[in-house]
């Protein structure tokens, strides 16, 4: 798990590009800033989520094999 209460959220691929405009879309419609950087937080573990690859069916984790 991430540690949440590092004083700086950094993302990388696949969505490093797109934090600052959602910090700056929540910050727009009156998200406090702790609001914020929670969600950015969020949104770090689902990059990392991400970089791990997609499950190929709903509910399989990256890595868990086929049960068959």
């Amino acid at each position: 798990m991430r540690c949440h209460d590092c004083p700086e959220v950094q993302a990388s691929r696949p969505l490093a590009d797109r934090a600052a405009g959602f910090a700056a879309y929540l910050a727009d419609r009156g998200y406090a800033g702790s609001s914020t950087k929670h969600h950015l937080y969020l949104m770090a573990d689902l990059n990392a989520w991400l970089a791990l690859g997609r499950p190929s069916r709903p509910g399989k984790l990256p890595g868990e094999g086929d049960v068959g």
